[in-house]
């Protein structure tokens, strides 16, 4: 009967109706229309490869090519030992740990270590005009547009006056860019495309150092052939050509003419292996293009604003669309993704950067995509011996997951990075938000390796403070908020809030496994440290009780124990003066990304519905989303803030598991339809 009755609830709710969303015209009404050169880039790809190209189609003045697979190690030169690079020990309430801080003594093997491994930028297309370069100026847009509902990009421009057409496609499966070209200028030989390697294999784009790496080809067969070497690692790429011929012009750099023919097509396929299957035409990939893009925006959810009253509904709707092409473009494979996804390599490595992968995947369980989650989330499956040995290393039990690390789960040298510990309990939430989904055996036992040893990590990283008597998190350890520079903070709020999050879902496991709980986890949980006050309101830590004088500028992180985590520890009255105090007194316009849904969430959960909204739409340069939906938030496009965005948006359409409705205001007319129910935890 409680069922039937939430179920009710949440058709009122969210006003469906029998008649289905017209998901085509939602989406096409925010495609992106340029009628000139842009600061970013548009994109087409699959999750797992990407292709960014500038307003001509190609990669003239912008862009890149990424993908999961290409990562590369230098060799270290001879007088370079990273196996001999020492970790800096830190006192740990008497005991001695070590981390990967200290360039001290070591700058070879430090630097070594941080760059490697990193991604590899691929290549560059873009168009030559009488055998030179294409000078901006000369170039007039008339239109490029981003057709988000096939996932193509064409750009209409001329040069001289005289029309150039470009329609730029990803394959849905492989890691292929597709390119049309139509133009006079083809059949006079006039323009033409190149296709040029780079020396990547130090990080970076470097178009200076031909003899560092090495291209051989094959332009006389059938599919044109290239075998790349960067020292000891290989990839490969093939060209299929429709009215074109390949010339080698100079070392690495390759010019496709047209055979006389005003049109040219061009499908160009990377892999790490040699590729041994036809590579489909241009044609048939924009077909696959097209039906997977349907495919994707027909499934899961999808969310209608129109009807609102308040104005901005149509660019909170456009936020959102925008973040669900850009997500499943660049963080739906098989690697968590960088805060950059496959748009451009983050610090020129391109590493993953652990803590914000709540942010980029958790979204999808709310939006009815899992699928696209679990792909990399079961990296974690194959990183855990890396994270038991990194725990292990350091005199800890369980696995200890890094922050910035490679495909590898090493975690890469950083003054900063190591400290942080929020990350920690990021698998138990994704294995909670599976087994809400699938609530089956097969779920409880894949996850249940992962939570016990993160689990066992997170009771032995808790420390029993004798002053107190209670468990606590200490140093040395940097908080979610970040505010300091030495790995000094104590207690911070939101850590404390997951720990206890981390460790109860980790015995309801065991509940559901029908074990006996863990004494271990729940002898802490018992005598845990409580959440710091400051007066009547959270505070950042016990060490900043004057956090709404000083600390300001700072992520308020204290928001978030009582929004994307479900309260443990928390007080809802608490938190409610909190979420008010924050927005009348924190410094808003200096934080940015994930910030805004996250103080977002905790509004609409403490029934603050109009202050939620506004948050989401904050003003602060920092939540700025740029016409392709990027946001400036220090690295450009800062993609936790999109997935956080989706996160917040699909909680407060459906609520939270313990309080199921709409948190939107009545001013706002929310039809929407696909999102599971009591998902978010």
């Amino acid at each position: 009967m409680k069922f039937v009755f939430f179920v009710f609830i949440l058709h009122i709710c969210l006003l469906q109706s029998f008649a289905a969303l017209n998901r085509k015209a939602i989406v096409e009404r925010h495609n992106v229309i340029l009628n000139d050169f842009y600061t970013s880039c548009a994109q087409v790809g699959n999750g797992e490869f990407a292709f960014s190209c500038d307003a001509l189609g190609l990669q003239n003045f912008g862009g890149d090519i990424l993908s999961n697979w290409a990562w590369h190690s230098t060799p270290p030169r001879r007088y370079v030992k990273p196996e001999n690079f020492k970790f800096q020990d830190y006192d740990n309430d008497g005991r001695k740990v070590p981390y990967p801080t200290n360039p001290e003594g070591q700058e070879p093997e430090y630097r070594w270590l941080q760059h490697n491994p990193h991604r590899i930028h691929l290549a560059r297309l873009r168009f030559t005009i009488d055998g030179g370069e294409l000078a901006k100026d000369r170039v007039k847009i008339k239109e490029q547009k981003l057709d988000l509902w096939k996932g193509e990009v064409s750009s209409l421009w001329s040069i001289d006056d005289v029309p150039v057409e470009v329609l730029t496609i990803s394959h849905p499966e492989r890691d292929i860019v597709a390119v049309s070209i139509k133009s006079e200028l083809l059949a006079s030989g006039r323009l033409a495309v190149e296709i040029a390697f780079p020396d990547s294999s130090r990080g970076g784009i470097d178009w200076q150092s031909p003899n560092s790496h090495r291209t051989k080809h094959d332009l006389e067969s059938e599919t044109v052939e290239f075998e790349r070497k960067l020292d000891k690692d290989f990839y490969f790429v093939s060209l299929h050509l429709a009215n074109a011929k390949v010339e080698n012009v100079r070392k690495h750099f390759y010019i496709i003419k047209s055979s006389g023919s005003d049109s040219v097509k061009i499908s160009c396929e990377f892999s790490p292996q040699k590729i041994s299957i036809p590579l489909p035409t241009f044609d048939e990939t924009a077909a696959l293009s097209q039906k997977h893009w349907e495919k994707f925006w027909n499934s899961g959810a999808a969310v209608d604003m129109s009807g609102s009253a308040d104005k901005r509904w149509r660019e909170l709707e456009r936020r959102i669309v925008l973040s669900q092409y850009l997500l499943a473009v660049n963080a739906a494979g098989s690697l968590p993704p960088q805060d950059t996804g496959l748009y451009i390599s983050a610090e020129e490595t391109g590493k993953i950067n652990l803590e914000n992968y709540i942010w980029l995947g958790a979204h999808y369980a709310l939006w009815g995509r899992w699928e696209l989650l679990e792909k990399s989330l079961t990296w974690y499956l194959t990183a855990l011996p890396q994270a038991q040995k990194y725990a292990n290393m350091q005199g800890y039990n369980g696995a200890r997951w890094p922050n910035n690390c490679g495909p590898d789960a090493v975690e890469s040298p950083s003054p900063r990075g190591p400290f942080l510990i929020w990350q920690q309990p990021h698998p138990i939430f994704f294995a909670e938000l599976d087994f809400r989904l699938h609530p089956t055996r097969q779920t409880l036992d894949k996850w249940a390796p992962v939570i016990d040893a993160t689990a066992d990590f997170m009771a032995d990283f808790a420390m029993l403070e004798g002053r107190s008597n209670l468990y606590a998190l200490i140093e040395p350890l940097i908080s979610m908020s970040q505010r300091d520079a030495n790995p000094n903070a104590r207690n911070p709020i939101f850590e404390l809030s997951y720990w206890r999050f981390g460790l109860r879902v980790a015995n309801e496991w065991k509940s559901r496994m029908e074990l006996p709980q863990n004494e271990s986890w729940s002898k802490i949980l018992g005598r845990f440290s409580p959440l710091p006050l400051d007066a009547q309101y959270y505070a950042l830590s016990p060490d900043k009780i004057n956090t709404y004088y000083r600390w300001t500028s700072s992520v308020p992180s204290q928001t978030g124990v009582y929004g994307i985590l479900p309260g443990d520890g928390a007080d809802p009255q608490i938190a409610l003066n909190t979420i008010r105090r924050v927005a009348k007194d924190w410094q808003l316009p200096v934080c940015s990304g994930w910030t805004f849904p996250m103080l977002a969430m905790s509004a609409a959960r403490t029934g603050q519905q109009k202050l939620a909204v506004d948050f989401l739409l904050n003003n602060a340069p920092g939540n700025n989303f740029d016409k392709f939906g990027h946001i400036q938030a220090g690295i450009s496009p800062y993609l936790p803030g999109n997935g956080a965005l989706l996160y917040a948006v699909a909680a407060m359409i459906t609520g939270w598991d313990k309080d199921p409705k709409c948190l939107f205001p009545e001013s706002w007319k929310i039809k929407a339809e696909g999102f599971p129910q009591g998902i978010a935890p």
